[in-house]
């Protein structure tokens, strides 16, 4: 297989958002992923793996967040599966048939329990077929994709990457629980629609005083949301889907890192579809400008990625686009609107996807103007 330069630069750009929070943040904890031995994915025993827990940090408000998740490895097609995760009096367990033997699951029930009792019972429909939660007792057959909220393995140099080992342990299964007067439980639950790179959904339900009070969906988009915690806040990171395709195709499409915090309970709403992730009703809300650090790192590497490619005939407007966002969030707009100027009246900026109608030059410049703009970042001077 000829693996071409696109290519390794999605991987490079799928990646950078991790490189940046393990530079950047001291705060930042991450998971190992460890494989299992083959005999045990092929068990038809109930597979379950409970807590790889996050280490408790003080938050800001003086609470304290932590995260708790089950884990899961894919067995042979027809295996039941356990998966489970424990905060306080609080348990979680997924429990299904294996589908495929590649992170599917077959008439999934999800349970919620307090102690002895049930707070609430669901089965699980695949997003893009119908809504999520649905009345146990009318279980959809349609599989459900599970994705990993917390899978990293250490790329070398301190590069935490996504682990794409096989057979790889997944983290679909969280519980956030936020500590204070009344301890709250956010349950998150992170499914696949099944596309090559699209699309990621996190269903949310949340628990407060020892009842269910809510459920809300959020749709992340291309690649994954990353669970983690950052300054003492639960955070779901992910990237702004806005920029795929704008200006380059999609393994060229630099998206700027979002990070997004959890609302509070009463803050979500049931939806009969996905919400876009940081969009009332989703559940999260955007704190991005709360990590400069991180933002600053990310912006150097797209940056970094653009001039590389200028060297090697390879002109990367997805990239310039991306680093001008990033710059916006940072308030250097000034700044960034001079450095595109600069590679105008150089002529760089000649667009590396000509086939599919993507401007170049002058055009470039005033999409990228207007499209930041519209999206809310900043207006290029």
């Amino acid at each position: 297989m000829i693996i071409t330069k696109k290519e390794i630069l999605h991987v490079q750009l799928r990646s950078n958002h991790l490189w940046a929070f393990a530079t950047a943040m001291s705060t930042l904890l991450l998971f190992g992923c460890t494989s299992q031995p083959a005999s045990e994915t092929a068990s038809t025993t109930p597979t379950t793996r409970v807590n790889a827990p996050i280490s408790p940090t003080t938050a800001r408000s003086g609470g304290v967040s932590t995260i708790s998740c089950g884990s899961y490895v894919p067995a042979s097609q027809g295996a039941p599966i356990s998966i489970t995760s424990s905060s306080g009096p609080l348990r979680v367990t997924l429990k299904g048939t294996e589908a495929s033997g590649y992170n599917d699951i077959s008439g999934g029930v999800l349970t919620i329990a307090g102690g002895s009792a049930t707070l609430f019972k669901s089965a699980l429909v695949q997003p893009d077929v119908g809504p999520p939660p649905v009345p146990t007792g009318s279980l959809n057959s349609y599989p459900v994709s599970l994705g990993s909220l917390t899978n990293f393995k250490n790329g070398g140099s301190g590069l935490p990457v996504y682990n794409n080992a096989q057979p790889p342990t997944q983290y679909p299964l969280c519980i956030v629980a936020t500590h204070g007067p009344m301890t709250s439980y956010s349950i998150l639950l992170e499914v696949d629609t099944g596309g090559a790179h699209c699309c990621s959904v996190v269903d949310t339900w949340a628990v407060t005083g020892g009842k269910y009070i809510a459920y809300s969906s959020a749709l992340v988009g291309n690649g994954y949301g990353y669970l983690t915690t950052l300054d003492g806040q639960s955070v779901l990171i992910g990237e702004d889907n806005r920029f795929a395709y704008v200006f380059d195709n999609y393994a060229g499409s630099a998206m700027p890192i979002r990070i997004y915090r959890l609302s509070s309970p009463q803050n979500h709403t049931l939806t009969s579809s996905p919400v876009t992730l940081g969009s009332t009703g989703s559940g999260w809300t955007d704190i991005t400008k709360q990590f400069p650090a991180i933002v600053s790192k990310e912006a150097h590497f797209f940056l970094v990625q653009y001039q590389r490619g200028l060297s090697e005939q390879y002109s990367g407007l997805g990239l310039l686009a991306g680093w001008a966002a990033d710059e916006c969030v940072l308030g250097r707009s000034a700044e960034a609107g001079a450095y595109i100027n600069s590679q105008l009246k150089a002529g760089h900026l000649i667009s590396s996807a000509p086939g599919m109608g993507l401007p170049s030059g002058a055009a470039f410049v005033t999409a990228l103007k207007k499209f930041l703009i519209s999206t809310g970042y900043c207006n290029l001077s």
